[in-house]
């Protein structure tokens, strides 16, 4: 229960952080929420099952961006995608 209640409260603190990056700019026409949204999904995901540590950030944040990218139409894994994927891994971490 606890668990449950920690990653709840760490997703709505970070979708709010994230909410404000707009300055990654709009490089998935017009679905960087939802972009944003599968990326923390997906990391939170990784972090639960244990393979999101810090020295597995570049290596999970490549395999979330193809994932996301194949799940969300219109989106490609570009380096930009990555970045994003990293950015929202570490603030997963640091919370």
């Amino acid at each position: 229960m606890n668990k449950k209640f920690l990653v709840i409260a760490m997703f709505a603190m970070l979708t709010a952080s994230c909410a404000g990056a707009g300055s990654l700019g709009d490089f998935t026409g017009g679905k960087t929420s939802e972009l944003k949204s599968c990326l923390m999904s997906e990391g939170q995901v990784a972090l639960l099952n244990g393979s999101l540590t810090q020295g597995t950030v570049s290596t999970v944040a490549k395999s979330i961006s193809a994932t996301c990218a194949k799940r969300l139409a219109g989106i490609e894994d570009t380096p930009a995608t990555v970045s994003l994927a990293t950015t929202v891994l570490n603030g997963l971490l640091a919370k």
